[in-house]
């Protein structure tokens, strides 16, 4: 991955060697690229609509869109500032991060983060409208899902209603720690994972499936997108999880990427020079 995932590493890179079958359709665009050349590549591809829209190189869900039809990306197309990516959306229920390290001279292995992601999503009471009921939990409505819908119209009883289709914390996702899951066989399903991507050491892989034992199998899983040494172990941000407890979990994945860093010096491996960072820097908000 280049700068280890630390900064400015492609998105579609890290699927060129991932099992077709675990990713989503995923077609790569340069900035600029002619709405009519992007229609005639998702004609002939297996994508349609909705899509997600997604920067090639970004972190933190910037930039990243459920676009619904052809309108819509012609409108989402004027703002992105790089190259991107249009992705198949997954409809699957459970939305998973789980972080996965690997000691480069011992081989030693293990997954130190599993963290469920569940997106913002409201309940009907037969009394209150969407809006309402959007105002009252959350105190604003600027979610993705209310664009296009009638905000007025009453939620049954009991009835749900999800409010974004990307889930990170900046858009009211709540992470749970789901590291009680953790087994042999988790452990074996990402080291496979993690095999198929060339000098992978650290990093958190975006993954959805439809249940829990999927997950810890590898089965009907889709992988959405791999992050690097920039990934956190997003268990802490469990509601429930303390604010030591939180540090303290830190702490143990600093010290992981620290120590894969030594190994690294030990082979021989060199690090990027600090002149080279700032460049990355300095591309990255371009």
């Amino acid at each position: 991955m280049h700068m280890g995932g630390f900064i400015n590493s492609s998105k579609i890179d890290c699927f060129k060697n991932l099992n077709k079958s675990d990713i989503p359709t995923s077609v790569l665009f340069p900035k600029n690229t002619a709405p009519t050349d992007i229609l005639t590549s998702i004609k002939t591809s297996a994508l349609h609509f909705p899509v997600i829209l997604k920067p090639n190189s970004g972190e933190r869900g910037k930039g990243v869109k459920k676009v619904q039809n052809e309108a819509e990306l012609r409108t989402h197309l004027d703002a992105l500032p790089s190259d991107f990516i249009l992705q198949e959306y997954i409809d699957m229920p459970l939305e998973f991060g789980v972080l996965y390290y690997k000691y480069p001279r011992s081989g030693k292995d293990n997954i130190s983060s599993i963290a469920l992601k569940e997106m913002p999503v409201i309940q009907g009471n037969n009394q209150q409208s969407i809006e309402e009921l959007v105002l009252e939990k959350y105190n604003h409505a600027n979610f993705e899902n209310l664009t296009t819908i009638n905000r007025t119209r009453i939620l049954q009883k009991g009835e749900s209603f999800q409010l974004e289709y990307i889930a990170h914390r900046s858009r009211y996702s709540t992470f749970r720690n789901y590291n009680h899951i953790y087994c042999s066989e988790l452990l074996e399903t990402f080291r496979k994972i993690a095999t198929n991507i060339d000098g992978f050491q650290f990093g958190r892989f975006d993954v959805k499936v439809n249940n829990v034992e999927d997950l810890i199998f590898g089965k009907n899983i889709k992988i959405l997108e791999v992050n690097g040494t920039n990934s956190l172990p997003i268990h802490i941000f469990d509601p429930n999880f303390s604010f030591f407890k939180t540090y303290a979990d830190l702490g143990k994945h600093w010290r992981i990427i620290y120590n894969i860093h030594i190994d690294n010096l030990a082979l021989g491996n060199k690090p990027a020079s600090v002149k080279q960072l700032f460049r990355e820097i300095k591309l990255n908000k371009t």
